[in-house]
């Protein structure tokens, strides 16, 4: 039987397959592993060293099993909750390696990123947040251009729509307001194209190297299924897209 109490503990939410080389990094690093979410199924579960049950996008819950599992370090799975409720319990904790849970609110809920990307001058769709329906459809329906919405906390294209009627622009809305955990949502001009993402590394507000790809969505709309790299005509916009990204 394994001595854990010798081992220094990680917290990881979430058990899918992108968790997977997390998992196996902490354990060369001679780190014990404890998984955390909702599906019991989640493959990656198995090759960690204990799960427990809960649900990860509550942050009080995931800071209380850190603290009675005395972990020493906490990793985002690849998922916005996820990292929210991981910066929450890091700054709770004093555990190291990520923002602030402001700064983490301000990047990864769609309202406040909205304002920062305002502020900043951002390349970003002209759009707006709302706290209440009727002030929405208001907005929606007064737009010359078809619309897109969302809920301001959720991943993978839950809770969002395109619209360009009344009717479509209403069920939009409410199914937005329904699914958001915080029941915030934003409504932004729909560009018709492809997708694409740019990831980078930053040092001292400079990027000093990036990746950039093309996305695909199988299935269900605005779902990343799978990508490749490098961006199809990246060239294009890439001096553009460094620039906000320093910003």
């Amino acid at each position: 039987m394994k001595d854990t109490q010798k081992k220094k503990k990680i917290l990881i939410p979430g058990g899918n397959a992108s968790e997977l080389q997390l998992i196996n990094a902490a354990h060369r690093l001679g780190l014990y592993v404890i998984t955390s979410g909702n599906n019991k199924r989640a493959p990656a579960h198995q090759f960690a060293d204990e799960f427990i049950p809960a649900d990860f996008s509550d942050r009080e819950w995931m800071l209380s099993i850190a603290r009675e599992n005395q972990v020493e370090y906490m990793c985002s799975n690849s998922n916005d909750i996820g990292l929210i409720s991981t910066a929450y319990v890091c700054e709770q904790l004093g555990l190291p390696g990520h923002d602030s849970f402001d700064t983490t609110l301000r990047l990864h809920h769609k309202d406040s990123f909205k304002q920062l990307a305002k502020k900043l001058q951002l390349h970003v769709p002209e759009g707006e947040a709302f706290k209440d329906r009727e002030s929405a459809i208001e907005y929606a329906t007064s737009r010359p251009y078809e619309v897109i919405i969302k809920p301001i906390d959720l991943v993978g294209g839950n809770g969002v729509s395109v619209a360009d009627t009344k009717d479509t622009i209403v069920l939009g809305i409410d199914k937005a307001f329904h699914d958001s955990l915080n029941k915030r949502i934003i409504i932004e001009r729909f560009v018709e194209g492809t997708a694409h993402s740019l990831s980078t590394y930053i040092e001292n507000q400079k990027v000093i190297n990036y990746y950039s790809d093309n996305e695909y969505t199988l299935g269900k709309a605005f779902k990343i299924s799978t990508s490749e790299g490098p961006a199809t005509d990246f060239d294009l916009v890439r001096d553009i897209l460094i620039s906000d990204a320093e910003k």
